[in-house]
């Protein structure tokens, strides 16, 4: 919308000066010049402004890039460096031609062929002043109305980052860390060490080891492990049974967001407990018997009941998935997006 505000702008003071030389170009069509010529040269001024504009522009982006680059509280990573690269300056220099022959064009709409006896009669009896007047009058009416909704765009975007920026995500973010492990996939040595004549095994650090030597850390308040963290977007679905409550179709078969987590990992995140517990040591393992729900999938499924104790699988009732039972119900939280729907699928 600012940009074409800048173009309307740009185009009136072309328009009212193309009319100021109205007599000019008048006599040079008069004489010969023709349509085209008026127009390349009516467009290259256009175009050499709007080339200035965006050069303008490009060191003024520039320099504030780097101010809040250097302002800002977040330390940004090396291969992201905010800046404006060719990229841009391509974009930049595109639009800028685009706008200089879309802001040229438009007081050639003005010259007529037809009329230049006409033309030529208005100028020297300075009719031209009130037509002039009058189509400016007309563009700066269109840029008070453009302003104006752009001024109501961002007072609805203001609102908006406002009410994104009061939601709760169901989380503590204060003073938390997420470090990324990707963790390769190994043989557990055999107790007895590895075969004579082969190198020693690489050292193996299981994950209560790992939470263990980080919680040890000075400054270290509680550590926890996930597969993935609240708004990363790396959470993935499963189907659901419910024991208990029939058989699903495929229409309505339940469905939930899973996530693997230690037991810490809600007090960690100052998630808050509805009802029950967090996992304990002895309930971790490739096939869970133990898993704790969202609000939202205890309410969907159990609405007046307590949930606790309620069983559970993955797949389909018939399937030699094993049962899980609900330990515990945890608040809602924003975990795919800070913005959630309705009707969306529950956590698990």
């Amino acid at each position: 919308l600012v940009l074409v505000i800048v173009c309307a702008n740009v185009a009136n003071l072309l328009i009212a000066r193309s009319e100021v030389r109205r007599r000019e170009i008048a006599l040079r069509m008069a004489i010969g010049a023709g349509r085209a010529r008026l127009l390349q040269q009516l467009v290259t001024e256009s175009c050499v402004l709007t080339g200035l504009g965006a050069v303008a522009g490009l060191v003024i982006a520039e320099a504030t890039v780097r101010l809040l680059v250097a302002q800002s509280p977040v330390t940004f990573p090396l291969i992201f460096t905010p800046g404006v690269d060719a990229r841009a300056a391509v974009f930049t220099i595109a639009v800028s031609l685009l706008c200089g022959i879309g802001v040229g064009t438009a007081p050639w709409w003005q010259i007529r062929v037809a009329d230049l006896g006409a033309r030529l009669k208005e100028s020297s009896r300075g009719s031209d002043g009130r037509r002039s007047q009058r189509l400016r009058s007309a563009l700066v009416v269109s840029e008070v109305a453009l302003a104006l909704v752009l001024m109501v765009g961002a007072s609805l975007m203001i609102q908006s980052v406002r009410k994104v920026a009061a939601v709760d995500p169901g989380f503590d973010p204060e003073s938390l860390l997420t470090v990324h492990i990707s963790v390769p996939r190994v043989s557990l040595p055999p107790p007895s060490g590895p075969p004579a004549g082969q190198p020693p095994s690489p050292p193996v650090v299981t994950w209560r080891e790992l939470l263990d030597r980080l919680g040890a850390i000075a400054g270290v308040a509680a550590v926890a492990l996930g597969n993935d963290v609240p708004l990363d977007g790396g959470v993935g679905a499963n189907f659901l049974s419910i024991e208990g409550q029939g058989t699903f179709t495929a229409q309505n078969r339940p469905r939930v967001y899973t996530h693997r987590v230690s037991p810490g990992f809600f007090s960690t995140l100052g998630m808050p407990f509805v009802t029950g517990r967090t996992f304990l040591d002895s309930e971790i393992s490739p096939t869970p018997a133990a898993v704790i729900v969202s609000e939202r999938l205890a309410t969907r499924y159990w609405p007046g009941q307590d949930p606790i104790g309620k069983r559970v699988k993955f797949g389909t009732i018939e399937s030699s998935n094993p049962w899980m039972s609900i330990v515990g119900v945890v608040r809602e939280i924003r975990y795919r997006r800070i913005t959630g729907e309705p009707d969306r699928d529950p956590d698990l």
